[in-house]
């Protein structure tokens, strides 16, 4: 297992950091020839391996070679029960948003709600996932510009927002802004208001964390020097020449990890939160420390979007 790791984590680097994809992708397959070996005691490393092909395959806008893989990856799921209950919920998502990609909404559709009927019986344990399978939906819905009922999903959403308390803040603040958007689309300004009050008011769930500084000498986390990944200036943004800053709340453990983390002040722009969201939830970190001890705390980061 730990050369199969081993490998899985140099092609992750080589592919992301030093854009050296060949090589990468020899990494990997060599990973997968590895992990096919011991298949029948360790399925899940295959799935592993095959998710990260597929992301490859995205990262290059290789659409029909991600297909195939995720179908692969849904076979396998398919199976064996105690996988597909771990893994198909989300392998149909990334599938749905290859389909997106395409502009295939209608296979894009099928996809997603199969993916929900897996998930809905299981909600307690698949909260986040399906929450972002209810997102793609309504996403879906309004590109074959079906308003009537793209609303659907987005309820389906806050409700399992207002009964699970495990779903990450982005996903929630994103559900809060596509339903103020529809309402006030649909002239429903007081409902619009009411999301986007709740948008604004969201706070962290987590108690443990002191509004306050402790006591003692406070040292607050930072950002380990190359170790973040800074994102690339979206395409559409450049060609609409969008520009912002968002600004970013990271909860970081004694350990120097993320656990949890949202988006505090959007730069008004969805395509260039993600962005930076998704880069910057990768960072690794040197915790805060109180009188040279580790603890955990929360870090503020401000993300501007110039174009020069």
């Amino acid at each position: 297992m730990d050369s199969i790791n081993a490998l899985t984590r140099e092609a992750f680097n080589l592919f992301f950091k030093n854009q050296q994809y060949d090589v990468a992708w020899k990494l990997n397959n060599q990973a997968l020839l590895l992990a096919e070996k011991e298949q029948h005691s360790h399925p899940e490393k295959v799935i592993e391996i095959l998710e990260q092909q597929a992301h490859f395959h995205e990262k290059l806008q290789q659409f029909y070679q991600e297909k195939t893989t995720l179908l692969r990856l849904i076979d396998i799921e398919e199976k064996t029960p105690e996988l597909a209950a771990r893994y198909l919920g989300k392998t149909l998502y990334l599938l749905a948003n290859s389909y997106v990609a395409q502009n295939d909404y209608k296979s894009a559709e099928a996809t997603l709600l199969r993916a929900i009927s897996i998930l809905e019986p299981s909600s307690d344990t698949n909260a986040e996932i399906l929450t972002k399978n209810y997102l793609q939906l309504s996403d879906v819905y309004l590109a074959q510009q079906r308003l009537e009922i793209a609303e659907v999903p987005l309820q389906q959403a806050l409700k399992l927002i207002e009964e699970k308390n495990q779903i990450d803040l982005y996903w929630q603040q994103l559900t809060f802004r596509k339903l103020e958007k529809i309402y006030r689309n649909s002239k429903r300004e007081d409902l619009a208001n009411k999301m986007a009050m709740r948008f604004v008011n969201i706070k962290p769930g987590l108690t443990a964390v002191p509004d306050a500084k402790p006591k003692g000498t406070f040292k607050g986390a930072v950002i380990k020097p190359g170790n973040c990944q800074q994102p690339e200036y979206p395409r559409e943004a450049l060609i609409k020449e969008l520009q912002g800053a968002t600004q970013l709340r990271f909860l970081v453990n004694e350990n120097g990890h993320i656990i949890a983390k949202y988006i505090s002040k959007s730069s008004g722009w969805k395509i260039l939160d993600d962005a930076v969201f998704e880069k910057l939830s990768t960072c690794k970190f040197e915790p805060a420390s109180v009188n040279d001890n580790p603890v955990t705390s929360w870090f503020g980061y401000q993300y501007t979007w110039k174009l020069e």
